[in-house]
């Protein structure tokens, strides 16, 4: 499974950003997956930063938006779960 956070590295030391790592080490405890983080104001990012730049963070699971701007472990968890049940929607944090 892949799990993917939408930022600017540049934010990185923002309390915010703290926060969305810290509540994805709660849930990597729980559930196996591969992080990557995208840096939005990167090269070949265009359309991430046109989408989300106002929204960061963003986590995508598989590919899929599930939670952007204030989220944590329970909105990560709650789509795990539910991809693994087969019963996952579009974003489940709505």
């Amino acid at each position: 499974m892949s799990v993917q956070v939408l930022s600017e590295l540049e934010l990185t030391d923002q309390p915010w950003m703290k926060i969305a790592k810290a509540e994805l080490a709660k849930v990597k405890d729980l559930h196996d997956f591969d992080l990557q983080v995208v840096d939005i104001q990167d090269r070949g990012q265009e359309t991430w930063k046109r989408k989300y730049v106002y929204w960061i963070p963003v986590l995508h699971l598989d590919g899929e938006e599930i939670a952007k701007g204030r989220w944590g472990a329970s909105n990560v968890l709650t789509a795990l779960r539910q991809r693994h049940s087969g019963l996952y929607s579009e974003n489940p944090s709505k």
